[in-house]
């Protein structure tokens, strides 16, 4: 029996065969997920590819110096604070932690993330998130030292075999003050960490100035970009003494300039941006791809957290999602009166209803919302530099404007303010009245609404509100380009003839469209000729577009 050949081992194989076997076993860049999960019950699958590996690294040490270096570069390494413990990092050798190239680390975790179970689609970025997520970590929280006991002794564990300028860090732990932002990132700062490739952060679910501001050091600190204080200058590059002409070509080279050079806005949010569609897909417009580099950067990042500085206290390089670009306002006087050029000539306005586009008005303003914009929010000195205006009004029954009279007289004072300082020859001004987004939105006036009632009542409420701008005609108005919905689009009929007579909707929306025009601009005033259904679309428009064809589908 002894004189028998031994049975073939994997081992006795070349070196060069049993890295090829290693290397179809990892497929590259595959995300090894915790075995605990983010989202109920606290449990990832573990796929035929982890436990291969997983057996083959625990069969002898020969394997395990092979294998490791190839699981822990090729892998997307993630773990997840629970009960006390970072365990799969605790757990990790020298050789696996010399090896690591992406590491995510969810230390305190306040929202939804892209690629959990608990998320559908994309992060949630307006509600605190579900059940299953953690609270903002303060000195308050009841596991506070535990959490910052246990980052720190990871820290420890990780810094002494992280190669140099090779991880590609992604850590989230969402805080409620600036004490525990400053606890949780002194391990970065502070514990003789090595550079790290990469340095994705995020502190704080919610926009907390001096906390992304922290963020945002500890990136640059931690991947060796951080300016050092003995070669930095002493004094600022003197911006404002170049010529005014250089300042203004740099400034729109900035956030001022938003990506369609459209800035929405409303009383209630702001100076925000509206997509035509949620995400860059099938479905996006040619016309504007070159925007999507601006929003959902969660989107580049393969499910490793969302580290938008638009919505989070957070840093990454990969964020170039746009907000508003308020720092620019308030270094100087002098910057100020530079940024507002740029901002109020360079991009269109449109001003929206404060409760969107498609939805019955809920909340009764006494002003509208364009009353307030002309005379509350735009320096009245900069009215000569707009030159493109929306005024997008909310879908008009009978209830919208007979509780709204001090709205229509203010309106009405508004146009009377203002008239005489707009550049009227360059301005190009723009009315929408918007329609539901489908039939459920639709108030029930509008569902039985007759032929009668639509002109006497929408399309009177459209002349009360257009007739006011006959005052700018005066002074030299040369665009005027009104867009009216179809009174009857929510009755039964109208539903009908919408889908099988589009001639009559047409010939509807163009005669009550011509006649709100022409009492403003007069007779002979043809917004056709002058380009108006080759004007570009807001990107608003465009989504709400999208609506009425998903409806039309349903119906």
């Amino acid at each position: 029996m002894s004189g028998l050949p031994h049975p073939p081992r994997f081992i006795d194989l070349p070196l060069s065969i049993r890295q090829r076997i290693y290397e179809h076993l990892i497929p590259r860049d595959e995300v090894q997920f915790p075995t605990r999960s983010l989202a109920r019950p606290h449990y990832f699958e573990i796929t035929e590819c982890d436990r291969n590996c997983r057996n083959l690294l625990l069969a002898c040490r020969l394997v395990y110096n092979e294998l490791a270096p190839i699981v822990y570069s090729t892998k997307h390494f993630i773990d997840q604070y629970r009960n006390s413990h970072l365990q799969r990092l605790q757990r990790l050798t020298p050789t696996a932690i010399q090896s690591l190239v992406k590491l995510t680390i969810f230390l305190n975790v306040s929202s939804c993330e892209p690629g959990w179970p608990c998320c559908k689609e994309r992060p949630n970025h307006s509600h605190p998130g579900c059940a299953h997520h953690d609270g903002p970590l303060s000195a308050r929280s009841p596991h506070y030292q535990e959490v910052i006991l246990e980052w720190h002794r990871t820290v420890d564990h990780l810094a002494p075999y992280i190669q140099p300028s090779r991880l590609h860090l992604y850590f989230i732990c969402d805080v409620a003050d600036t004490s525990a932002a400053v606890a949780v990132v002194t391990p970065l700062m502070n514990r003789g960490l090595p550079l790290l490739a990469e340095c994705n952060i995020r502190l704080s679910r919610d926009i907390d100035p001096s906390i992304q501001n922290l963020a945002h050091r500890a990136a640059e600190q931690s991947t060796g970009h951080s300016i050092n204080v003995a070669t930095e200058p002493h004094t600022p590059f003197p911006f404002l003494s170049l010529p005014a002409e250089l300042r203004l070509q740099v400034l729109q080279h900035t956030d001022l300039v938003t990506p369609y050079r459209q800035v929405d806005w409303n009383p209630r949010d702001g100076y925000y941006l509206h997509y035509g569609v949620r995400g860059c897909d099938w479905n996006c417009d040619p016309d504007d791809h070159h925007g999507c580099q601006f929003r959902q950067c969660w989107k580049n990042l393969d499910g490793h957290g969302c580290f938008c500085s638009r919505y989070h206290s957070a840093f990454s390089k990969h964020c170039r999602c746009w907000r508003p670009p308020s720092p620019l306002f308030l270094v100087s006087k002098a910057l100020r009166d530079d940024a507002q050029e740029v901002f109020f000539t360079q991009n269109r306005f449109i001003i929206a209803p404060i409760d969107g586009y498609g939805e019955p008005a809920k909340t009764v303003l006494e002003r509208f919302e364009a009353s307030i914009f002309l005379q509350d929010i735009i320096p009245a000195h900069f009215l000569p530099r707009l030159r493109f205006l929306e005024f997008v009004f909310p879908p008009l029954d009978e209830e919208y404007l007979s509780p709204r009279c001090s709205a229509l007289h203010d309106w009405d004072n508004t146009i009377d303010n203002i008239m005489k300082k707009l550049d009227h020859p360059n301005l190009t001004l723009r009315i929408y009245f918007a329609d539901f987004y489908d039939a459920s939105y639709a108030s029930p006036f509008r569902k039985k609404i007759t032929r009668k009632e639509g002109m006497t009542k929408v399309a009177s409420a459209y002349m009360r509100i257009v007739r006011p701008l006959e005052r700018l005609k005066v002074h030299g108005l040369s665009q005027l380009f009104v867009h009216a919905a179809w009174p009857w689009s929510w009755t039964e009929e109208g539903r009908n003839t919408r889908i099988w007579k589009r001639h009559i909707v047409e010939n509807d929306v163009s005669v009550i469209e011509r006649r709100l025009e022409r009492r403003v601009m007069g007779e002979e005033y043809d917004s056709v000729q002058l380009g108006k259904k080759e004007l570009e679309k807001s990107q608003w428009l465009k989504a709400h577009e999208r609506s009425e064809e998903f409806a039309s589908v349903i119906d």
